[in-house]
């Protein structure tokens, strides 16, 4: 039997090499459907990825003299950080997002610099973090709700402790990543 005999192509192209295929409607809002579904759920491309908390420096906190540093969860890996009009995606590979907590121990009020944090893989690729519109846009869509600030380039006073993340462009095959401090001797393994 040919497909033209069992229904499934159209007989009103006879001088055609394709002939367009018939779905009942059915077959075409279960298509729409699936379609919808792969879009909502973005193909898994912006999905998070939490790296394993045993293979992470969470509580360990290294110190510079003036400021303390700990990693203070799991971290995370995206493609895609924020929602609405406020959404960057990676175009060097995914996002690495460090969950910290910083503490100010200058005795003054300081501004958190840029260049305190700094990220280094496995072959000794240094990264430095992203501008603070990528940290913004991933407190406004995902940290709100888990009580992180904004921590680069914001005044802390001298005690203050804040828990916010830095975040880092990072190739998709890297692995080996810790989280340096300026003039600190240790380093934190983030778990990637």
């Amino acid at each position: 039997m040919t497909l033209s005999q069992q229904g499934l192509f159209s007989s009103g192209f006879s001088h055609s090499r394709f002939s367009p295929i018939a779905f009942s409607g059915r077959q075409l809002i279960l298509a729409m459907l699936l379609l919808f579904l792969l879009g909502a759920c973005g193909g898994g491309a912006g999905d998070d990825d939490v790296a394993d908390a045993d293979a992470v420096d969470t509580g360990n906190s290294v110190t510079n003299g003036d400021w303390s540093v700990e990693i203070s969860r799991a971290t995370e890996r995206a493609k895609i950080i924020g929602e609405g009009n406020l959404v960057y995606q990676s175009e060097q590979g995914v996002y690495l997002i460090v969950f910290i907590k910083v503490m100010n121990g200058s005795g003054t009020l300081q501004v958190v610099p840029r260049d305190l944090f700094k990220l280094t893989d496995g072959s000794g690729t240094e990264y430095k973090p992203t501008k603070s519109a990528i940290q913004v846009a991933y407190i406004q869509h995902k940290g709100k709700e888990d009580g992180l600030d904004i921590v680069l380039d914001s005044p802390m006073k001298d005690g203050e402790e804040r828990e916010g993340v830095v975040v880092f462009e990072v190739s998709s095959d890297g692995s080996d990543y810790s989280l340096n401090v300026k003039d600190a001797t240790e380093s934190l393994a983030t778990g990637y």
